[in-house]
């Protein structure tokens, strides 16, 4: 490749009257795919999710911390975008709207109590929105999830999808902590979890969470469900989805990347020849 940049140098070197700011053009005419290029293929690696490990222990066990914090995965706010939330005296609904991700956009429905500082059972129906399903990598939040009130502050989690039990692990690994202080957000205070294969269904507690630190933590949905069913042991702790925020889908990215490859080398065809 140097050799071939070196000769074609020579060759604008020698050529008649003009030709050297037509070779130039030519080459800022390819500088421009290139560039873009390279701010394609960084927007997909930023937007590629990191991987994670799945919430499959049958045993109690304490959810990793997300950290460093602070850092990209804290902050004083949720990862993503929550639904606005009406509540009625038997059930509520929630919207997502823009900049969540499109295949959040729309309403979905719940009866019993909204989990959030409200104990109960609530009933969780996605059919409404985009694919009649809750999307893949929806933000699960369970805040004040602790044992400050000496109380036990348990969430009970079990999904559906089309109409049947999601019987195998459909939560990923603490993608994200928030809180009034992040400092707070450490190892220390992550709740426990257990996932039950007998009755399909997670555990989350804060039994053996010293203190009363004021943070939430962020697990991720990896399949898609359309149905949840939540029980709240105690008033005093949050409970919350969020969506992704709208950004270009990596396979979008890369077909684009792909495109200006191809617009790159027939720039430096013409330029060669």
């Amino acid at each position: 490749m140097k050799t071939e940049i070196k000769k074609q140098n020579d060759e604008i070197g020698v050529a008649a009257p003009g030709t050297d700011m037509k070779a130039k053009s030519r080459l800022s005419r390819l500088r421009i795919p290139l560039i873009a290029l390279s701010l394609v293929l960084g927007a997909a690696g930023s937007a590629m999710p990191a991987a994670a490990g799945l919430l499959n222990n049958t045993f109690v066990t304490q959810l990793n911390y997300p950290g460093p914090c602070p850092g990209s995965t804290c902050n004083t706010t949720g990862p993503g975008v929550p639904p606005s939330i009406n509540s009625s005296g038997v059930g509520f609904t929630g919207t997502w709207t823009t900049p969540a991700a499109s295949p959040w956009l729309g309403t979905f429905s719940g009866m019993g109590p909204y989990p959030d500082h409200a104990a109960g059972t609530s009933v969780w129906n996605f059919t409404s929105l985009p694919g009649n399903v809750l999307s893949t990598g929806t933000f699960v939040g369970f805040s004040d999830l602790d044992n400050g009130s000496m109380s036990d502050e348990r969430f009970t989690l079990t999904a559906t999808l089309n109409g049947n039990p999601v019987t195998s692990p459909w939560l990923s690994d603490p993608v994200f902590c928030s809180g009034v202080t992040p400092s707070e957000c450490t190892q220390a205070n992550m709740p426990e979890y257990k996932w039950d294969p007998a009755t399909d269904s997670y555990i989350f507690d804060g039994n053996n969470v010293p203190g009363n630190p004021t943070i939430a933590v962020w697990v991720q949905t990896n399949q898609r469900i359309d149905g949840l069913t939540v029980v709240d042991s105690e008033y005093n702790m949050g409970f919350g989805l969020e969506a992704p925020t709208s950004t270009p889908e990596p396979s979008s990215l890369l077909l684009m990347g792909s495109g200006l490859l191809g617009l790159a080398g027939v720039a430096r065809r013409k330029l060669m020849g």
